[in-house]
């Protein structure tokens, strides 16, 4: 940790060259006297006026260069701005309370024009799963640090894409074992090119809930002509494990002359969706599924149900398509 400090009466100017926070890893008791002893020598500083300057931030794959923190300091309660951070190609403003005594926060957060696959890369250790500038705000409160986090999140992706999506393959076993078992990505049932990023483009919006290292409450809802969908479930960033709903709507007009593997779409419908009659009772689901371009007896619902690591080729996919 290198630095300067610049000082008056009631002032400071804090210059740090490099601070890098790790998880503490040290509980035991030894560590806990030593900082209860250390808590208790905080003397009552006051400033006015206080400014630091980070030259470069690093947890974990974050890295944020070019750091400027304006605040003020009374009674161990730091009231704290970030007028400008440029992370992930946007801008993040924050403002928030760090408690020294304590060592807890209460931060807000707002990010403009940001990279979505770099921080569901860097942040949720998902790369190339969602692709698109996004706009986002964040309420996070946290303790000892960083190392325990609890916050709520919401963002829109205009003009998004969800790569894996469309372009995962599922594998379905035909009940002749003589015939070839058929090979197919959703993009194929719903009659998109996935070579195209732009035919795959839609409006993204969602939120979740943050619980140190699980997303929880997944609402994320995507938008086009004749595809939407709502996903809604939990995922583990250090077990890259999820475990998810989708609910989907697409217009059937849109892909009546396709064939996957010379087989009629009509027929691996069938096979593949397995069409049960769960309109009533997943009514409430559907309705969250945004709208389509299409006519009322023109819409086909379905659900997908996936388990397991969204990183995986093997994960665990059961499709139904709903009547």
């Amino acid at each position: 940790l290198l630095g300067e400090v610049t000082r008056s009466h009631n002032d400071i100017d804090l210059f740090l060259e490099k601070f890098e926070l790790k998880k503490n890893k040290d509980n035991n008791k030894r560590t806990k006297k030593f900082r209860l002893k250390r808590n208790k020598q905080y003397k009552k500083v006051t400033i006015q006026n206080g400014k630091i300057r980070l030259n470069e931030f690093r947890r974990n794959k974050i890295i944020i260069q070019n750091i400027e923190i304006l605040g003020k300091l009374e009674n161990n309660i730091v009231d704290f701005i970030l007028p400008e951070i440029i992370f992930a190609n946007g801008i993040i403003n924050a403002q928030g309370k760090y408690n020294i005594k304590n060592q807890s926060s209460i931060i807000d957060f707002s990010a403009e024009n940001i990279d979505s696959n770099i921080i569901a890369d860097t942040i949720f250790g998902l790369p190339n799963q969602i692709h698109g500038i996004a706009n986002a705000d964040l309420h996070a409160e946290t303790k000892e640090k960083l190392d325990f986090i609890k916050a709520q999140a919401n963002f829109s992706i205009n003009e998004g894409y969800l790569p894996k999506l469309g372009s995962t393959e599922f594998i379905i076993k035909r009940s002749n074992k003589n015939k070839k078992p058929i090979k197919f990505r959703i993009s194929d049932i719903v009659n998109i090119d996935i070579s195209k990023e732009k035919a795959l483009s839609s409006n993204i919006n969602g939120k979740f809930d943050i619980y140190n290292h699980k997303l929880t409450n997944i609402n994320l809802f995507s938008q086009q002509k004749y595809l939407s969908l709502f996903i809604e479930g939990e995922y583990d960033t250090k077990k890259e494990s999820g475990k998810l709903d989708l609910w989907g709507k697409y217009n059937k007009k849109e892909q009546k002359k396709i064939k996957i593997l010379f087989v009629p779409l009509s027929l691996i419908m069938k096979i593949i969706f397995r069409p049960e009659s769960t309109l009533n009772l997943y009514k409430d689901k559907i309705n969250k599924i945004p709208p389509i371009i299409a006519k009322t007896e023109d819409e086909e619902n379905f659900r997908v149900k996936v388990k397991g690591n969204l990183n995986d080729k093997n994960i665990k996919v059961e499709l139904k398509s709903i009547k």
